[in-house]
C-alpha cells in the first residue's frame, strides 16, 4: 500500500506544481526538463543498488517496445498533459486526464478482452459525458486545455495497458529508464527541429528564482523519477483493476491543492463532471472485479 499512496500523492501534485511554471517556460521545454531529471534519478538509484547489469538482459524486442512506450508517455502524453496545465486550469487537466480507465475498458473491448456490453457501454458514455460537464463554455464549446488533457488521457491509458505486459519480464526501474531515455531523446529531437528553444526560453531560464528551481528539481525527482518507479511497484504488486483507483482518487486530491495553493475557482458542473468521471470508473472497476 505504501507504493500506491506514494504514487497517489506524487501524481495527484504534477498539474498543481507545473502550473505556475507555464509562464515561465515552454510546456515541451519542461516535460524535456523534469523527465531529464528523472531519468537521472533513476539510473542514480539503479547503479546503487547494483541493478545497472540489467540492462545487458534485455533483447532488441525489449529494447524497441520500450523506446516505442516511451515516446508515447514521455514525448506524446506528457507534452499534451503540459499543455493542458498551460491552456486550462490545473484541477480541470487533473481530472479529465484522470478519465484514463474509460478508455482502458475501451481498449480492451477493441482487442477482445472485454465485451461490448451494457455494464461497459454506460460507464464509458457517463464519464465522457462527465468530460463535457467538466469544461463547459457556451454550450458544448469545450477549449484546447480539455482536448490537450483528452489526449494525455487517451495515450496514457494505451501506455499503461502495455506495461502491464512489459513488466512481467522486466524490473520497473530498468523499464523507466530505457523508457525515459528515448522519450526524452524524441523530446529533445522535436524541439531542436521545431525551434522551441530561443532566446526568450534561455533568458526566462536565468531570471529563474529559488522557488521555481526546487519545483522542477521535484517535478524530476519525486514526480517523474520515483512517482514512476512507485507506480510500476504498484502495478506489479497490485492488479491492473486495484491499481486504477489511483487516477479515481487523484481529481479530488488535485482539485483540493488547486483550490488552496493556486487559488482556483471552479463551479458546480465541474463537481458535477467530476462525479460522473468517478462514478463511470468506479463502475469499470467492479464490473471488471467481478469479471477477473
Amino acid at each position: 500500500m505504501l507504493y500506491f499512496f506514494l504514487t497517489l500523492f506524487f501524481f495527484s501534485t504534477l498539474e498543481i506544481a507545473s502550473k505556475p511554471l507555464m509562464g515561465l517556460l515552454d510546456p515541451f521545454f519542461l516535460t524535456l526538463i523534469r523527465f531529464s531529471i528523472g531519468l537521472i534519478t533513476i539510473l542514480f538509484f539503479m547503479f546503487l543498488s547494483g541493478q545497472g547489469k540489467s540492462f545487458f538482459k534485455l533483447t532488441r524486442k525489449q529494447i524497441i517496445t520500450l523506446g516505442l512506450l516511451g515516446v508515447l508517455n514521455v514525448f506524446f502524453s506528457m507534452s499534451m498533459l503540459q499543455l493542458a496545465v498551460k491552456t486550462s486550469s490545473a484541477s480541470t487537466a487533473a481530472v479529465v486526464f484522470c478519465s484514463n480507465p474509460l478508455f482502458v475498458l475501451m481498449f480492451s473491448i477493441f482487442n477482445g478482452e472485454a465485451k461490448a456490453s451494457i455494464k461497459n457501454i454506460v460507464p464509458i458514455l457517463l464519464g465522457i459525458a462527465g468530460v463535457v460537464f467538466v469544461k463547459v463554455d457556451n454550450g458544448l464549446n469545450l477549449d484546447h486545455g480539455v482536448i490537450y488533457a483528452l489526449l494525455a488521457s487517451v495515450s496514457f491509458a494505451f501506455y499503461t495497458v502495455l506495461n502491464k505486459k512489459i513488466l512481467k519480464k522486466t524490473n520497473p526501474m530498468t523499464t523507466n529508464a530505457v523508457s525515459f531515455l528515448f522519450g526524452v531523446i524524441a523530446l529533445f529531437l522535436f524541439i531542436l527541429l521545431s525551434g522551441r528553444i530561443n532566446n526568450d526560453s534561455i533568458t526566462n531560464i536565468k531570471n529563474f528564482d529559488l522557488g521555481s528551481i526546487l519545483t522542477i528539481l521535484y517535478l524530476g525527482v519525486f514526480v517523474s523519477g520515483l512517482g514512476y518507479f512507485t507506480f510500476f511497484k504498484t502495478l506489479q504488486k497490485y492488479s491492473a483493476v486495484s491499481s486504477s483507483y489511483i487516477f479515481l482518487l487523484k481529481p479530488s486530491i488535485a482539485t483540493i491543492l488547486a483550490i488552496i495553493l493556486l487559488g482556483e475557482r471552479v463551479g458546480l458542473n465541474f463537481w458535477v463532471g467530476m462525479l460522473m468521471i468517478v462514478s463511470g470508473g468506479i463502475m469499470i472497476l467492479r464490473t471488471r472485479k467481478k469479471a477477473g
